[in-house]
C-alpha cells in the first residue's frame, strides 16, 4: 500500500495537531467546538472497534483511516471547487434576468455581515419567486450538493487508482468485496467529509454561542446525513455485486453499463441528500424567523433515511465475500486463468 503523499500528510497534521494546539494556546474555549465535532467519528470508530473485537474480525484500520481523512482532503476541497462552479452556472442559467440585481444585493449584504453564511444571505434577499428561482434552489440541493458530494465520496472509496492523497481501493484483496468492510469504508468516508465540512461551518460563525449551537446541530444532523448517504451507496454496491455473483455474470461491462450501475448505486443517496438540503433552503428562505423549522424537518429526514438503510440492511447476506467481477474477469483474461468459486464463504 503506497504511503500518503507529503501534501496529505501536511494537511492532516494541520487539522489534527496544529489547529488543536493553536486553539489550546490562543482560545481554549474554541477547543470545545472541535471536541463536539469529533464526537461522531469517535463514536463510529469506537463502535467499529468493539464490533470487530466481539466477532474477532480483522479490519484494515489503515485503509479505514485513509478513507476517513480522504473526506477531509481531497474530498471537501474537490467538492468546494465543483460546487462553486456549478452554483455560478445555475445562477446565471435560472436567474439570468435578475442576476445583476441579486448579485449586487448579495454583495451589499455580505459586506454588511461578513460572517454570514450563504444560506443566511439568501434568506435576506428579495427574490422574485419565479419558476427559475425554484429550479435554482432545486439544482443547488440535488445537483450541487447531492450529485457532487455523493459522487466524490463514492470516488474516494471505489476509485481503482491511487489519487494525489494516496487513497486506494479499500477492498481486503484486489478482487474481493467484503460486504461489511466495504460499507464500513463508505461510512468512514462520509464521516470524514462531514467532519471537515462541519469545522468550516462552525468557525465562520460569530460568537461562541452561535458556534457551539452550530457544532451541536451539525454533529446531530449533518454528520448522520453524510454517513447514511454513503451507507446507502455502499449497500447498493454490495447488493449489485451479490446479484451478479448469483447470476454468474463474468463478461466485462461496457462504459455505459458501468456508468448506469454507478448512477443506480448513487441515486438513493442523491435523492435523500437533495431532499434534506432542499427543505433546508426552503425553510431558511421562507421561514427566516423560525430557524428550528429546518432542524425539525431535517431530523425527520434523518429518521426516514435511517429506516431505509435498516430495510436495505436486512436484505444483505453478511456472511459472504463476493468477487469484484470487473477486476476478477480482467485478471483471469490477462493470466489465462479460469474463475472458479465465484462466491466464497467468508472465514
Amino acid at each position: 500500500m503506497p504511503a500518503l503523499s507529503l501534501v496529505s500528510r501536511g494537511i492532516l497534521a494541520l487539522v489534527l495537531l496544529v489547529l488543536p494546539i493553536y486553539l489550546v494556546v490562543m482560545a481554549p474555549l474554541k477547543l470545545l467546538l472541535l471536541l463536539v465535532l469529533y464526537v461522531p467519528p469517535l463514536i463510529l470508530f469506537g463502535c467499529t472497534y468493539l464490533y470487530a473485537k466481539r466477532l474477532a474480525t480483522k479490519l484494515n484500520w489503515e485503509m479505514l483511516f485513509r478513507v476517513f481523512f480522504g473526506g477531509f482532503f481531497p474530498g471537501v476541497v474537490l467538492a468546494i471547487v465543483a460546487e462553486s462552479l456549478l452554483t455560478f452556472l445555475f445562477f446565471f442559467v435560472f436567474l439570468g434576468s435578475d442576476s445583476k440585481e441579486i448579485l449586487q444585493e448579495y454583495q451589499e449584504y455580505g459586506h454588511a455581515h461578513p460572517n454570514a453564511t450563504a444560506g443566511e444571505i439568501l434568506s435576506h434577499l428579495n427574490f422574485r419567486q419565479t419558476f427559475g428561482f425554484f429550479l435554482f434552489i432545486f439544482s443547488l440541493a440535488f445537483v450541487v450538493a447531492g450529485v457532487v458530494e455523493e459522487y466524490i465520496k463514492y470516488w474516494l472509496v471505489k476509485g481503482k487508482c491511487c489519487v494525489a492523497s494516496g487513497l486506494c481501493t479499500p477492498f481486503t484483496s484486489p478482487h474481493v468485496v467484503d460486504p461489511f468492510y466495504t460499507i464500513l469504508c463508505f461510512a468512514a468516508a462520509g464521516c470524514g467529509f462531514a467532519t471537515c465540512e462541519n469545522v468550516g461551518y462552525v468557525f465562520i460563525q460569530t460568537g461562541f454561542s452561535n458556534q457551539i449551537q452550530t457544532a451541536i446541530a451539525r454533529s446531530l444532523l449533518a454528520t448522520p446525513l453524510h454517513v447514511l448517504c454513503t451507507c446507502m451507496t455502499g449497500m447498493n454496491i454490495v447488493s449489485i455485486e451479490l446479484n451478479r455473483a448469483h447470476q454468474q455474470e463474468l463478461l466485462e461491462r461496457s462504459y455505459l453499463e458501468k456508468a448506469l450501475t454507478t448512477f443506480r448505486c448513487l441515486l438513493p443517496a442523491i435523492i435523500f441528500h437533495g431532499v434534506y438540503d432542499f427543505q433546508a433552503f426552503i425553510c431558511s428562505i421562507f421561514l427566516p424567523n423560525w430557524p428550528h423549522a429546518s432542524i425539525l424537518v431535517g431530523a425527520i429526514c434523518i429518521l426516514l433515511g435511517a429506516n431505509y438503510v435498516h430495510q436495505v440492511y436486512s436484505f444483505i447476506n453478511w456472511d459472504y465475500q463476493v468477487l469484484d467481477f470487473d477486476d476478477a474477469a480482467l485478471n483471469a483474461m490477462e493470466h489465462g486463468e479460469e474463475i472458479d468459486n465465484l462466491q466464497v464463504q467468508a472465514n
